[in-house]
């Protein structure tokens, strides 16, 4: 990339992968990343060798502590073995590039200035100015958050399993998202409108909260493992419809 900066989310301090981290490893995770965006990981070594000794460098890590970190980073999912940060080309984006911005600028600076038009995002109608920015719309959708008070057919996963960890805290963690488990979340957002804002699932883990069975507050009988909920558990379409029902809380339905 040929910018000097590069995109990094306010939704970093949520996230769980990051959460976990100490402070020490987080910073370790933000110079992986200024690494990536300056070109250095992506550089062609001579050998793995040469690779580690750069980055051991940038850390300004060595030997055993190094070695430590980069299994930390790795364990949560943040890296690869080879240093690459994942999803890095998920979260940016060509239009950032200054070129491209001032391309765009020369474009557009001969239209109407400030035309206000009305914009349909989602079920929101939004009032915007004319856009100077080439992202996509595919782009901004991905990256606006839903907002506590407003329905969108756009699943906030991060939210929404930040909220699980905050809510239900002594239920097992997620350090991934991804897969059968973030499709299963989106099925469960989409089914009804009702459920498309964070307010209702603050309102459905607190429901769940006073289950003592969900909960793990249940002993098991003899020769069973004490069961606790997981949010992959939890917004699977059975257990979830059997969750709303009651069938955990002595009959009362969420």
């Amino acid at each position: 990339m040929n910018n000097p900066w590069f995109r990094l989310y306010s939704r970093v301090m949520t996230d769980p992968k990051i959460e976990v981290l100490s402070f020490d490893d987080q910073r370790h995770f933000v110079w992986v990343l200024c690494m990536k965006n300056e070109g250095y990981i992506d550089e062609i070594f001579p050998s793995v060798e040469a690779r580690e000794k750069m980055v051991s460098r940038k850390l300004g890590l060595q030997g055993e502590a190094f070695e430590a970190a980069k299994k930390r980073l790795l364990d949560v999912g943040l890296i690869d073995k080879n240093w690459q940060p994942f999803r890095w080309n998920d979260l940016q984006f060509v239009s950032d590039s200054s070129k491209s911005r001032t391309r765009k600028y020369r474009i557009n600076k001969n239209k109407p200035e400030n035309v206000t038009v009305s914009e349909r995002h989602s079920d929101v109608t939004v009032t915007v100015q004319n856009r100077t920015d080439t992202d996509t719309e595919q782009n901004r959708t991905e990256n606006t958050p839903c907002t506590t008070h407003t329905a969108s057919s756009i699943c906030p996963h991060q939210e929404i399993l930040s909220l699980y960890h905050e809510v239900l805290h002594e239920l097992p963690r997620h350090l991934d998202w991804t897969g059968k488990r973030a499709s299963a979340l989106k099925a469960r957002w989409l089914e009804d409108p009702n459920r498309q804002t964070i307010e209702w699932w603050r309102g459905f883990f607190e429901y769940i909260r006073r289950s003592d069975f969900l909960m793990g507050r249940v002993e098991p009988t003899p020769g069973r493992k004490l069961f606790r909920a997981t949010l992959e558990w939890i917004v699977t379409k059975t257990m979830f419809e059997r969750i709303r029902e009651g069938n955990y809380h002595d009959g009362v339905t969420a």
